[in-house]
């Protein structure tokens, strides 16, 4: 069985992050715009269509590009990194980041790294594991 992200996470409000920038260079200057994100929910959220997923290139719909699997006290995402599997609390909470030529992507905060992670490409597909 295939979804996506939408079927299951719902955008809600919108939170202005000032750490989430769109990056120009015009004529060797360098322009951040600040970006707003929109809070859809939770990763524990995906529990309620499965255990387990692949997310696959929307392109290239033979490459998995993210396997999740939900436990009893986490979820555990494979970024295909070579790293293995990285452990995040169920109550995550997930962002939409829209754009304006392309699909959006949705995104979870990483504490370990201290940094924006992506979990998904707007409309990209999950396949259902269990």
């Amino acid at each position: 069985m295939t979804e996506t992200l939408e079927s299951v996470l719902r955008l809600q409000d919108k939170v202005k992050k000032s750490d989430v920038f769109s990056v120009l260079v015009i004529n060797g200057k360098t322009i951040k715009i600040p970006k707003d994100l929109i809070l859809c929910g939770k990763l524990g959220d995906l529990a309620h269509i499965g255990n387990k997923f692949q997310i696959l290139n929307l392109l290239n719909p033979i490459k998995v590009v993210r396997l999740i699997k939900v436990c009893s006290d986490s979820i555990k995402i494979d970024f295909f990194d070579g790293k293995g599997f990285y452990s995040f609390p169920k109550d995550t909470q997930v962002f939409y980041e829209q754009w304006s030529l392309d699909r959006g992507s949705y995104l979870i905060w990483v504490d370990f790294a201290n940094t924006w992670g992506k979990l998904a490409t707007e409309n990209d597909p999950i396949t259902i594991l269990n």
